[in-house]
């Protein structure tokens, strides 16, 4: 069973973890980062981190109508 971790004291969060922040779904964060609409730290081929204020930051974008409000 796959050990869960709190991301309450980090800064750097998974794609799960940033899902959950954003409330959306895994698959809407993978197309973010794909998109380059959710700066993203590539840490090796398969590893990949967000940091907490990339999300702000996404969040306001989004907010300011930035990003075309769509993924």
């Amino acid at each position: 069973m796959a050990k869960k971790y709190s991301y309450q004291n980090t800064n750097m969060l998974d794609i799960p973890a940033t899902a959950e922040e954003l409330g959306c779904s895994v698959r809407f964060v993978r197309e973010l980062i794909d998109k380059g609409k959710l700066k993203h730290y590539r840490l090796s081929r398969k590893l990949i981190r967000v940091s907490r204020q990339a999300i702000k930051d996404y969040i306001a974008s989004v907010e300011m109508g930035g990003l075309n409000n769509e993924a």
